[in-house]
């Protein structure tokens, strides 16, 4: 593929790769993925309280805050919502949103940083998404924790494409999901 063909590349911050993009692509777009950002600012409050549809109105306004923070698209949007923020916060605020202040900072100083170099934040990452369905998915499964249900999720899955039962040997004439719940 030709350097003109390549027109955006997106990476994490690793500054070795930044610096290998750049000399090798000097004229891409060169994007940071926040993903991981969005998800952590995420999973700060869903640990607390288990949905975003349950989060109370001053916080819900703080973690919409602080998405804004991880998706601005220049130094001066980024410091304009930092500012709110620290506004926002407050004593009265709840442990949840100070913990979610806690990494706005860290996501504030270490954004800027590539927001400065004219990077752009992303989301975009396909990659990223897949591994993270498929995180949420064994997180959500609590059952696939104990062994049974772990068979069970295992045989039913088999059982979706093998319908035959087994031919020969002691499990003559059970299928795989009678297998798991007979022994």
């Amino acid at each position: 593929m030709r350097e003109e063909e390549i027109k955006k590349v997106v990476s994490d911050e690793d500054w070795a790769i930044i610096n290998s993009v750049k000399a090798v692509l000097p004229n891409a777009v060169h994007s940071f993925c926040v993903f991981h950002q969005l998800e952590k600012l995420t999973r700060i409050y869903l640990d607390k309280f288990k949905s975003i549809d349950n989060i109370p109105v001053l916080d819900k306004e703080f973690y919409e805050l602080c998405t804004e923070l991880i998706l601005a698209k220049d130094a001066i949007n980024s410091s304009v919502i930092f500012k709110e923020l620290q506004d926002m916060a407050s004593s009265k605020m709840s442990y949840t949103s100070r913990e979610a202040m806690k990494y706005a900072a860290e996501v504030y100083v270490k954004n800027r940083k590539l927001l400065e170099k004219g990077f752009v934040p992303e989301t975009n990452n396909t990659a990223e998404q897949l591994f993270s369905i498929i995180n949420d998915f064994a997180i959500l499964c609590r059952s696939l924790k104990i062994r049974s249900g772990l068979i069970n999720w295992a045989s039913n899955l088999f059982l979706l494409t093998n319908h035959r039962s087994f031919n020969t040997g002691l499990n003559r004439g059970l299928s795989p999901l009678q297998i798991s719940i007979y022994g």
